[in-house]
């Protein structure tokens, strides 16, 4: 299964209880005692590096992952890591991006972090913010330089993220079902009626003004108009269509968005898409030449 089919449920791990193997200056962070930390720190400085021995998170970690912004900005007065990773890849910037948690991301990049770091996976902040839907942070990023472009291990872009990539995988054996991004750091699954209330359109427009690849295939040849057609986002379909998505696109299955709109039931979107794919065959594309009828 793909990681973004595994988003949440890694990012509420990390957001959750202090992994095993975790020294006193972690259990001191996670409960925001900063008289505790300060004493640690002043009898060992050595202290703000030290990691977990399970997840391999740092203090600052486990702040960041808290949401704790005044102990946050006292680790990093302590000298902490900022672009610190734990096992999975993960920095502090990309556990803040997963949490949507722009007041971090943003204290975070003031202080040096890496926007373009990625983690284990192969996701940079770019996708992270475009898979929880965070219209801010994504404008954060792209402003610090951050690359639309970008693929993570699997091919998907901060285009894929913010259409979901839903229905590609099968379901794994002891595995939740793949319905939407997920990155190296996760936070509680919101309810549906939530998801729809997010800026997606918001998120499309800004990634394609900065560059981003509306026909960009991931290693399974799916492009961000296969996702979207499979969401039930039809104002995402139809900007993405204005925009030049082939909808003739097809993945290594063979299947075209129709094809993902019609498995997902969304027949508003087959609409769509069935209209656009009449209109190229009798007028073409910007590069192709419209198909001539014969004389009688």
């Amino acid at each position: 299964m793909k990681k973004i089919a595994l988003l949440s449920v890694v990012l509420l791990v990390l957001a959750g209880a202090v992994a095993a193997g975790a020294a006193p200056i972690h259990a001191a962070v996670k409960a925001d005692n900063l008289a505790k930390v300060t004493a640690i720190l002043d009898k060992d400085p050595a202290q703000i590096s030290v990691k977990t021995t399970k997840e391999g998170e740092t203090p600052l970690h486990v702040a960041v992952g808290e949401g704790h912004a005044t102990m946050t900005a006292f680790l990093l007065t302590r000298k902490a890591d900022v672009n610190a990773r734990d096992n999975e890849g993960t920095t502090p910037l990309l556990l803040a991006t997963g949490n949507d948690d722009t007041e971090l991301a943003t204290l975070l990049l003031r202080k040096g972090a890496d926007v373009k770091l990625r983690d284990n996976d192969g996701a940079a902040a770019l996708e992270l913010a475009a898979a929880v839907g965070s219209k801010d942070l994504v404008n954060l990023f792209l402003a610090r330089g951050a690359d639309p472009r970008g693929k993570d291990k699997t091919g998907m872009t901060a285009l894929h993220y913010a259409a979901g990539d839903a229905g590609e995988d099968e379901e794994e054996e002891g595995a939740a079902p793949a319905s939407g991004p997920a990155p190296a750091a996760a936070q509680p699954a919101e309810s549906e009626e939530e998801e729809e209330e997010l800026p997606r359109i918001d998120i499309y427009k800004a990634l394609i003004a900065k560059g981003a690849d509306v026909n960009a295939k991931d290693d399974d040849g799916v492009t961000p108009l296969h996702a979207a057609a499979a969401t039930g986002e039809q104002e995402a379909v139809e900007y993405l269509l204005v925009k030049g998505a082939d909808p003739n696109a097809k993945d290594k299955e063979g299947k075209t968005p129709l094809d993902w709109a019609n498995e997902a039931e969304e027949p508003e979107i087959a609409k769509v898409l069935k209209a656009k794919m009449k209109f190229e065959a009798v007028h073409g594309t910007p590069t192709t030449t419209p198909a001539r009828r014969q004389p009688r």
